[in-house]
């Protein structure tokens, strides 16, 4: 399964087409928070470090969804690289010769990647940090990269 939107995220009303192959909660759920301006893990300047690129087996029509985005479009939240979001590609994504066109650097994280059943925790503290991050009034300092849940501000 290939889901994808275009890179630019407006704030406006965008219109959002979900393909017969995107038709599955994890699918809809991806291009909901592509929609929403999350970006996939594949795109953030030190995927190199986690993630091999394989841009021979690349379909054309999929190499810029590949593409690192530059440091000034991204916002950085201190988490570490998500191996498991639903905000990752899997290892044969946009493949035009069933190869692959992403691989783990760490073999354990192989079967990991791709998956788009649940949003993972990372997944859910980008979005409270986007959406909910302005809703308490006073501040908590939170330990261990935890954050203040917008629910109980107390």
């Amino acid at each position: 399964m290939f889901c994808s939107l275009k890179k630019q995220f407006e704030i406006s009303w965008q219109e959002l087409i979900i393909e017969n192959e995107c038709l599955c909660l994890g699918g809809i759920t991806h291009m909901i928070l592509r929609t929403l301006g999350i970006i996939y893990q594949h795109w953030w300047i030190n995927r190199d470090t986690f993630k091999k690129l394989f841009p021979e087996n690349i379909a054309v029509e999929y190499m810029e969804d590949f593409q690192i985005l530059p440091k000034s479009k991204i916002i950085h939240l201190s988490l570490p690289y998500e191996y498991g979001s639903v905000m990752h590609f899997g290892m044969q994504t946009g493949s035009t010769n069933r190869g692959c066109t992403l691989m783990s650097k760490d073999h354990l994280y192989e079967n990991t990647v791709g998956q788009q059943e649940v949003l993972t925790f990372n997944d859910i503290k980008t979005l409270n940090f986007y959406y909910c991050s302005n809703i308490c009034k006073y501040t908590l300092i939170c330990k261990n990269n935890g954050y203040q849940d917008p629910n109980d501000c107390g």
